[in-house]
Formats: structure tokens, sequence, C-alpha cells
């Protein structure tokens, strides 16, 4: 029995550059979660959740699991990111879907040692 897929995802399996690109995306996206996950720490502490410049407080506190989007950025980039590149890929073609997921690995690049650290001076509260 063969499963019925949808046609951009089925010329991305057959273009070997796509793929690879769309794999490549998945990985650092799915590395970038366990990686954030892994420097969550519970406690029975109220850690730094937030800061803004506006408000009474500049720095609001809460209960350590609020920290967890953190890692949730990193599957939501996995989830999100494929289905952008697969919807480009299907309209605009390989070279500006291969743009998309490079761009989207160098926002990963970029935002995991900024949440890396952020979570490192949440744990220190």
């Amino acid at each position: 029995m063969k499963i019925a897929m949808y046609p951009a995802i089925q010329a991305i399996l057959k273009d070997r550059v796509a793929l690879a690109g769309l794999v490549a995306l998945l990985l650092a996206s799915l590395a970038a979660a366990i990686i954030l996950a892994s420097r969550i720490q519970p406690s029975e502490l109220q850690v730094s959740v937030q800061y803004t410049s506006f408000g009474g407080e500049n720095i609001y506190r809460s209960q350590w699991f609020y920290i967890a989007a953190f890692a949730a950025f990193g599957v939501m980039m996995a989830l999100l990111h494929s289905a952008i590149f697969v919807k480009i890929y299907s309209l605009k073609g390989r070279d500006i879907a291969l743009l998309f997921g490079a761009a989207s690995v160098a926002v990963l690049v970029i935002a995991v040692p900024l949440l890396y650290r952020i979570l490192g001076v949440a744990s220190l509260t």
C-alpha cells in the first residue's frame, strides 16, 4: 500500500540538495531544543522569565517551567520553518528555499548562545 504524499514533499525527496537543506534545518532546530532544554534546572525558587522596560518592574519572576518556552523555540523552528521551506520550494523553487533554510539556521546560530546565556542568568536567581 502506497501512502499518497504531497507533490512538494515528493519533489524535495527527489532533490538531494533540497533534502539535505531541509534535514540540516531540522537537525539544527532539534539540536537547539535539546541544548536549551538541558540547561533548564527545576527548582522551588522563582526565576527571571521576562524583562521589559515598561511597567513597574523591569524583571518579572515566575516558576521555573515558564522558561521551557526557550526549549520550545527550537521545536517551533523545526516545525514551522520546515513547513515554510516546503511551501517556498513548491512556489519559488530550490534556490530561494535553500536561502530561507540557511537564514533559519543563521537565526538559530545567533539565538542559541543568547538564549543559553539567558537561561544561565535565570538559574542564578
